[in-house]
């Protein structure tokens, strides 16, 4: 799906807010002699589909933010039918001969970091997912691939959570789904080797409080969350305190922008230099330092 080498490759992101790793991105590309143009384009879900074709005009490759990946079923090439089954996808791609084409490629990122650990991982253990959008069904397609079946799921919506068993074992017929209330999170046994949260801080920070107890993860169990900024949060924080181990959000984003990159523009990055890149640029981010200070104070852990 590349462009010729003196043609401008023109690739978007539609989001509610601006990914703070695309214009490095952008000039990585440009390093790797891509001629290239990144725009931001800023949407609501209520006018997604128009502003999906106004930017198809004059781009190449469309990426989404997590809050938008499953509202595009509407938007995208209908013949697709695994991507549309999921209710996820990450990026969209303009093939020369085949037109528009959606895509998801962030379910491998997941997969492909957890299997680092795999030696370590018993897939008979649940797994447990914060959050139940686009992002959390990338991550539980992910999950699946790697032979995980139990998936429990804490959201603030039950019927988002409800929907995604219900979508989800139309496709994997061996997959067990459960939800806990956000109010029974420190109820639970400790049981689950992973939790992978999908949710953002500070924004849903009153959720994510039952979480930093952490009763629910088995001993020398992996936390995953998945924010961008700030790279370090009360969830890491506390999560090394007790000795889990951690998969931090830019190093998970970071290999899905590799994927997207091979595709769209069929040339590799070099991604472990881009990921040190990536990880320098957001720790330069101070975001919500006094939330995280007051969180640390309260569980008296220092940062």
């Amino acid at each position: 799906m590349s462009q010729g080498n003196n043609q401008m490759f023109k690739w978007a992101e539609i989001s509610l807010k601006k990914s703070e790793r695309y214009e490095l991105l952008s000039a990585v590309l440009s390093e790797l002699g891509i001629n290239n143009q990144f725009q931001h384009f800023s949407s609501q879900v209520s006018n997604l589909g128009e502003l999906i074709e106004t930017v198809k005009k004059d781009h190449h490759s469309i990426r989404f933010g997590f809050e938008l990946w499953d509202s595009l079923s509407d938007h995208v090439n209908q013949t697709y039918t695994q991507t549309l089954r999921l209710r996820a996808v990450d990026a969209i791609y303009l093939d020369s001969k085949d037109g528009w084409w959606p895509h998801l490629s962030f379910d491998d990122a997941i997969s492909y970091y957890l299997s680092d650990y795999e030696k370590s991982l018993v897939t008979t253990d649940p797994v447990f997912v914060i959050g139940s959008g686009g992002l959390a069904r990338a991550v539980i397609s992910g999950l699946i691939k790697m032979g995980y079946a139990k998936i429990n799921i804490a959201c603030i919506n039950k019927d988002e959570a409800l929907q995604i068993q219900n979508d989800f074992q139309k496709i994997f017929f061996n997959t067990t789904f459960s939800y806990t209330e956000r109010d029974n999170v420190t109820l639970l046994p400790g049981v689950h080797n992973i939790v992978i949260n999908t949710l953002d801080f500070p924004e849903k920070d009153e959720f994510l409080r039952d979480l930093y107890y952490f009763n629910f993860l088995k001993k020398n169990g992996i936390v995953v969350d998945l924010n961008e900024v700030p790279i370090e949060t009360p969830l890491t924080y506390i999560a090394k305190d007790i000795n889990a181990k951690i998969i931090y959000g830019y190093e998970v984003l970071s290999y899905g922008d590799f994927l997207w990159a091979r595709i769209a523009t069929q040339k590799e990055l070099d991604w472990k230099s881009y990921q040190k890149r990536i990880a320098e640029k957001l720790s330069s981010y101070k975001v919500a330092e006094d939330v995280i200070k007051q969180i640390l104070e309260e569980f008296q852990i220092k940062s």
